[in-house]
């Protein structure tokens, strides 16, 4: 679990490990791993990764990268921010500890060969090996490469980590600004975009309105309203020739009387 000193500008990184918090994922050796997200700390394999295809693991039914065997260790920049006795994580690994392990790894394919172990009991062995070195690491036993404790901590080293620490601060404030900068740009210029559409399109239909009035209110020519007016003429005249015969009435149906025609 992470948190935050309230006296100091520090973190603190308890024994159990950062287990709460925001994730992030990291890519190591082309395999994604998640860890909690908190700056100038790295993520190890307690086991080194070389060591993946050695036996034991498929005897125990696990690989290198399960959450038992990776831990979460301080920077140089981490060891001076953080309230942790963590071992330090910068650096090239000494191939000792690497050896070490090993030794550990096949004395167990050894032993469990001899008792007949099973997968239960090749998981339950290789986890306590790991164990014992997760300890070395949280209490900073185990050196990993030449920063130690004691040369971060040197008055000289300890100046030019924290300018190192300070130029990065900056660098990843300039990042930062440069994003928020490029993000408005965009936004404007989407804005700028659509407001340029948005008047195009009115005054295409503007446009197209005004056009059709015109010719809506354009005057006919004189030859059109000519045949217009004749055609009229011709279709009143037909209409007044038309002649109505009057009713012829059956006088002769019985019972009927005949009514007279207007």
């Amino acid at each position: 679990m992470v948190k935050e000193n309230k006296d100091t500008p520090q973190v603190q990184i308890y024994k159990i490990g950062p287990k709460k918090g925001r994730m992030k994922t990291v890519k190591q050796r082309g395999v994604e791993l998640s860890v909690p997200d908190l700056d100038y700390t790295q993520a190890h394999h307690i086991i080194h990764f070389i060591l993946q295809e050695h036996d034991v693991w498929g005897l125990a039914g696990i690989n290198v990268n399960c959450k038992s065997n990776i831990i979460l260790l301080p920077t140089k920049i981490g060891a001076l921010l953080f309230e942790t006795t963590r071992s330090i994580h910068d650096g090239k690994h000494d191939e000792k500890v690497t050896l070490e392990l090993k030794k550990k790894m096949n004395d167990l394919i050894e032993k469990g060969a001899m008792k007949n172990f099973t997968q239960q009991q090749y998981k339950k062995k290789l986890e306590e090996i790991i164990d014992n070195e997760r300890n070395l690491l949280k209490s900073g036993e185990r050196i990993l490469n030449k920063n130690t404790r004691e040369s971060v901590f040197e008055p000289e080293n300890k100046a030019r980590i924290l300018e190192d620490y300070a130029r990065k601060e900056r660098k990843k404030e300039l990042k930062r600004e440069k994003k928020i900068k490029d993000e408005e740009r965009r936004k404007k210029i989407a804005n700028d975009g659509y407001e340029y559409k948005l008047r195009n399109k009115i005054a295409s239909h503007r446009s197209s309105r005004l056009s059709s009035l015109a010719n809506k209110n354009k005057p006919k020519s004189r030859a059109k309203a000519n045949n217009k007016n004749a055609e009229r003429k011709e279709k009143q005249e037909k209409k007044s020739k038309i002649k109505f015969s009057p009713v012829k009435i059956n006088k002769n149906i019985p019972g009927k009387t005949p009514k007279s025609v207007k």
